[in-house]
């Protein structure tokens, strides 16, 4: 019976971990693409480098850190 509310509480900080990193990762996302889209428009290769990539790369690496947080 003790044991239960540490438990609650590690699963709703997990939560709140996840939660933060999904809406991060969201937003890094919408300017990767915000970035590819007017980066092709303009035809201009600056932005979609320092825009596109540096979400892609974030993405890369949070979605295989979220797996190894539940397993």
């Amino acid at each position: 019976m003790g044991m239960a509310p540490k438990t609650c509480r590690l699963i709703l900080h997990r939560t709140w971990l996840v939660a933060a990193c999904s809406v991060v990762e969201t937003a890094v996302v919408a300017m990767s693409w915000l970035g590819w889209v007017v980066g092709n428009l303009l035809a201009c290769e600056e932005l979609i480098f320092f825009w596109a990539l540096p979400g892609l790369m974030f993405f890369v690496v949070t979605v295989p850190a979220l797996d190894q947080l539940f397993q």
